[in-house]
C-alpha cells in the first residue's frame, strides 16, 4: 500500500514514523487509524476493513 503521508501522531504515543511502523500495525490498527482520518475533519469517506488493508499489503 503505497503511503501518503511519513508520520501521524497520536496523543498517546507522540509521533509515528508511518515507513517504519506499518510492519508492527495490525491490519486493525490500520484500518482503525484509516478509517478515522477518512471520517475527521469534515471528511465523509466511509471505514476500511481489516480485510481491504490486508489485501493492500
Amino acid at each position: 500500500m503505497p503511503l501518503h503521508c511519513r508520520s501521524i501522531f497520536l496523543p498517546e504515543h507522540g509521533r509515528i514514523d508511518l515507513r517504519s511502523s506499518v510492519g508492527r500495525l495490525s491490519d486493525q490498527d490500520i484500518a482503525a487509524v484509516v478509517g478515522y482520518i477518512r471520517s475527521s475533519w469534515g471528511n465523509s469517506a466511509g471505514g476500511v476493513s481489516q480485510k481491504q488493508v490486508n489485501q493492500r499489503r
